[in-house]
C-alpha cells in the first residue's frame, strides 16, 4: 500500500484553493504537462504515479478536476467510478496518446463517466488549459 508521503505536492500556501491532481507516471511528461498547468493558470497541483495513489488521494482529499496521464491501472470507467464515489462531480480529464481524438472515442470516454478527452500532444496542451479555466470558472461561480 502506498502512503501519502509517496504523493509529490507542488501545491502553495498562496495558491487559491482550487486543486489540480495530476496522474502521470512519466517524469518528462510531468514537467512538461505541470509547467504548462503552471504557466498559465494558479492553482495547486498535486502529482500521483500510480493507480493507488490516484484513489487515496481523491478519498483524502478534495480536487477541482483530475488530468489522468498514464499511470498502472489504465481500467478508465473504474478510476472514474471511484473517483466519483469518492467526490461526485468530480471532472476527469483523460489524456491521450491519441493524437486525433475521434469523437466516437471521445464518445466512449465519456460514456466510462470521464469528463472530457485531449491528445496529450504538445500541440494540443492549449486544448487543455482551455478545459481546465472552463471547469475553473464553472466550480468559481458556482461557490
Amino acid at each position: 500500500m502506498h502512503t501519502s508521503s509517496q504523493v509529490e505536492s507542488t501545491i502553495d500556501a498562496d495558491l487559491p484553493v482550487i486543486k489540480i491532481l495530476l496522474a502521470e507516471s512519466d517524469p518528462v511528461e510531468i514537467d512538461r504537462i505541470k509547467a504548462t498547468i503552471d504557466l498559465d493558470l494558479h492553482v495547486g497541483v498535486q502529482i500521483v504515479k500510480t493507480y493507488y495513489q490516484l484513489i487515496e488521494s481523491v478519498i483524502r482529499e478534495k480536487y477541482q478536476i483530475v488530468v489522468l496521464g498514464k499511470i498502472d491501472n489504465s481500467n478508465y470507467s473504474e478510476i472514474a467510478k471511484k473517483c466519483h464515489r469518492a467526490q461526485k462531480d468530480l471532472p476527469i480529464i483523460l489524456l491521450s496518446s491519441q493524437g486525433v481524438i475521434i469523437d466516437s472515442f471521445r464518445q466512449l470516454v465519456k460514456s466510462c463517466g470521464l469528463t472530457d478527452v485531449i491528445s496529450r500532444d504538445a500541440g494540443n496542451l492549449n486544448q487543455l488549459l482551455g478545459n481546465l479555466n472552463t471547469i475553473i470558472r464553472d466550480r468559481l461561480i458556482s461557490q
